[in-house]
This record gives structure tokens, C-alpha cells and sequence, in this order.
């Protein structure tokens, strides 16, 4: 079992945050990764969302919210979908202030 790679994970998050585009690109890459048949390649993704939805703001959080994101994430098994919804509470993505 191989540890997280925190130094990858920290990584991806600073590209998401330096990009213009960033927050958009990540979503769709986390959302495909994390309907990965694969459990080790969803459950990192999942970590990854995780540490994005910590560490990048509300440019981020606002395209992690948006219905198009949450309807891919209705596509996974429950139990998936309940993990990710757990990161955050959601009302703090209302009315984001940029």
C-alpha cells in the first residue's frame, strides 16, 4: 500500500490555483477520475478533491458546486457521492465573492 503523495497532491493544487483556467480543468479531470471502475484511482481523486476544496478557494468551490459537477458526481456509487459532499458544507458556495 503506498502512501499518499502529498507532494503531488500539493502540486496539482498550486497548477489549479495558478491557471486561469484551473478550476474548470481539475473538475473535469476529478470528476472522470473519480468514476473510475478502479477503487485505488477514485479513492485518490477523492483525496485530491478533498485537498482542492481545502486549498484553493472559492473559484474552486464555486465550479465544484455547480450542478454540471455534482450531476457527473451522481453517476458514482452512494457511498462516493456522501464522501464527497462531506468535504464542505455547501452553503458556504453561495454567493461567492471573488
Amino acid at each position: 500500500n503506498e502512501a499518499e503523495r502529498w507532494d503531488c497532491i500539493q502540486g496539482f493544487y498550486e497548477l489549479v490555483n495558478q491557471e486561469t483556467d484551473g478550476p474548470q480543468v481539475a473538475i473535469r479531470l476529478l470528476a472522470h477520475k473519480i468514476q473510475s471502475p478502479q477503487e485505488k484511482e477514485a479513492l485518490q481523486a477523492i483525496t485530491v478533491l478533498e485537498a482542492c476544496m481545502n486549498n484553493c478557494g472559492k473559484r474552486f468551490q464555486c465550479e465544484a458546486a455547480k450542478f454540471r459537477f455534482l450531476n457527473e458526481l451522481i453517476k458514482v456509487d452512494r457511498l462516493w457521492f456522501l464522501l464527497i459532499i462531506q468535504t464542505k458544507p455547501t452553503k458556504q458556495f453561495k454567493n461567492p465573492e471573488y
